[in-house]
């Protein structure tokens, strides 16, 4: 029997906004398609690591900055696409645009698989399947919260999940089929391609709705001004940006670290594989224990946990090391980014229902340029201080990476500041559930 929660209005009146099942087989159905979906799409992004590593030894002349660029590009449609997909969205529905979106993403995944240049990959990899990423994050990202009020946290933590498990998976699979099974790198992206062409029309069967599509919807349906007049909206836009500029840096160069470490190709791939395994247990009981204590004040403690970790990162000089040290990692900063959605709901006004798909949307379309930025900028600052071998390989020392790290740090320290300002603007009251 499933729990009924009505979602009410700010506006004093006591009528109810829309009955929220908060349970019931229709919603837990829809966690299991958003699950998938995210194993298809995010979870590819957030393996991309294993690609920084093996382009970076395809191509010995291109620098770290230009190889995580491909990378970069897929961070950011994921929120740098958010408008054009919710207005898709409210015009098509969620089940044809997932359709797009996974043509686009297995088109240039198999694109990849024909592509030996740089600029082919970029073009493939970078832009045709983030394209495609696009397409699929938000719609997939607000279901959820169509269906679950006092257990959102909780099912939008099992929803990311999903992206925990291809994070693990994708590595694995490469690492099998290319270290192992000398499987080409192209019969390796077909492969990638036809895992998530399966997952993505097993996904859209399963996703339900809970709220009538909006046709009406157009771009001056979104209340851009009004919402930036808000001043938490506002500092929350500044903590988003901030924590994406930094929260991916260990994902794309973590298996490079450990490369620099002496770890083996196939080590690299198990520690971005154990990285996003944890991301899986950390947004499953944080999102949890979110619902118990309020999502914004987990989400800060994560994500102020997160850049402790990333400062302590130049600690880490073993394999070994390096292991617990992503174990950690991934469980704080896979939770942060799943508690951003819950953490905005609050913040957002009356109907509710109504609105928080695009106060969303214009959140997570400041915040992509922070994902588009950072791992750049990190591979920029890592170039820097690297060497040439003979060959003419990239060669990185354990203090090459200092200054990438302390970026890492600074700039989530500052993501923390800013949702805590964000936090007090709502509530004043320091032990209030928020």
């Amino acid at each position: 029997m499933s729990r009924a929660v009505n979602e009410r209005n700010d506006t004093g009146d006591g009528k109810p906004e829309a009955r929220v099942p908060d349970g019931g087989a229709s919603a837990w159905l829809t966690v299991l398609g958003c699950f998938l979906a995210f194993f298809a799409s995010f979870g590819f992004v957030t393996s991309y690591g294993i690609f920084q590593s093996y382009y970076e030894k395809t191509w010995p002349g291109r620098n770290s900055s230009d190889i995580s660029w491909i990378g970069s590009l897929q961070l950011w449609s994921i929120t740098g696409m958010a408008i054009p997909s919710v207005l898709l969205n409210a015009h098509i529905g969620p089940h044809w645009t997932l359709v797009l979106g996974t043509f686009f993403t297995v088109l240039g995944v198999m694109m990849a698989s024909l592509s030996t240049r740089y600029y082919q990959v970029l073009l493939s990899h970078g832009v045709v399947t983030s394209l495609g990423i696009g397409l699929t994050f938000m719609p997939i990202i607000g279901l959820p919260n169509q269906w679950f009020s006092k257990r959102r946290g909780l099912a939008v933590g099992l929803a990311i999940g999903g992206s925990s498990v291809g994070g693990v998976i994708w590595p694995v699979m490469v690492d099998q089929l290319i270290n192992k099974d000398n499987i080409s790198y192209a019969w390796t992206m077909r492969a990638i391609g036809f895992t998530q062409l399966a997952s993505m029309t097993v996904a859209i069967a399963c996703l339900r709705t809970n709220t009538p599509r909006n046709t009406a919807v157009k771009l001056s349906s979104f209340p851009i001004g009004s919402a930036l007049r808000r001043i938490p909206i506002l500092v929350m836009a500044g903590g988003l940006f901030l924590h994406f500029l930094g929260i991916y840096v260990p994902y794309f160069y973590a298996p490079l670290y450990g490369q620099s470490l002496g770890a083996r190709p196939q080590t690299a791939f198990q520690l971005s594989a154990v990285l996003n395994a944890s991301t899986f247990f950390g947004r499953f009981v944080m999102g949890a224990i979110s619902d118990k204590v309020g999502h914004c004040n987990t989400l800060i403690l994560c994500v102020a946990i997160s850049a402790v970790l990333a400062f302590a990162w130049q600690a880490v000089s073993t394999v070994a090391g390096m292991f617990a040290w992503v174990f950690f990692y991934g469980w704080f900063s896979g939770a942060s980014v799943s508690l951003q959605s819950p953490a905005i709901v609050p913040l957002v006004p009356a109907p509710k229902l109504t609105l928080m798909g695009p106060y969303i949307a214009i959140l997570c379309q400041i915040s992509s340029f922070g994902s588009l930025a950072g791992n750049p900028i990190a591979g920029a600052l890592l170039h820097e201080s690297s060497s040439a071998s003979s060959t003419g390989e990239t060669m990185f020392q354990l203090k090459s990476f200092h200054t990438m790290m302390w970026f890492t740090g600074a700039v989530l320290f500052g993501a923390a500041i800013f949702y805590q300002a964000a936090r007090h603007t709502h509530t004043a009251k320091v032990w209030s559930k928020a």
